[in-house]
């Protein structure tokens, strides 16, 4: 039985988010969330390479990046809101919320995010990495985003369905 006063998420408590691949469609997909649910703060990024993080954390923090997405409709308090420039940046900016000790780099940068207090694992990596990812994400208990394809090969396919299956 899962008393919802202790689950994240489940009152006031943020669920906490980390992306694995923060390439273009990583930077997106971070917004899109950050969009669509006011519950959700970012705290952790992952990627191979550190300028490719740190330039997704720049345009995040970019009030004209963020303002781009003007004139989106979300529900806010159970009702349809056209979000403006200002509302958006408003919302989003106060929830990125990570701390240089969450940037991981490298090859094995998936494996801290996945370790890291993250409740979910947000995978925008290039296909070919999303199974062993999702694995890893599945291992430690998170919830996961995943882009699609899943996978390049019917090998990695059958591994994300297994993983999947465990989950």
């Amino acid at each position: 039985l899962i008393k919802p006063h202790l689950v994240r998420g489940a009152g006031k408590e943020k669920l906490r988010a980390g992306i694995v691949g923060c390439g273009g469609r990583g930077t997106e997909a971070v917004v899109d969330m950050l969009t669509g649910n006011e519950n959700v703060e970012l705290v952790a990024m992952a990627d191979l390479f550190e300028d490719h993080l740190e330039s997704s954390l720049t345009q995040l923090r970019d009030p004209k990046h963020i303002g781009r997405h003007a004139g989106i409709t979300v529900e806010r308090d159970g009702k349809p809101k056209q979000m403006t420039a200002q509302d958006l940046v408003a919302s989003i900016q106060p929830r990125i919320q990570v701390r240089p000790d969450a940037h991981f780099t490298g090859f094995d940068a998936y494996q801290k995010l996945v370790k890291s207090d993250v409740d979910i694992v947000m995978l925008t990596t290039p296909p070919g990495y999303r199974p062993i990812h999702f694995e890893a994400a599945v291992a430690a208990g998170k919830h996961v985003f995943a882009e699609k394809p899943i996978a390049t090969d019917a090998v990695g396919a059958r591994r994300f369905i297994a993983a999947g299956r465990a989950a």
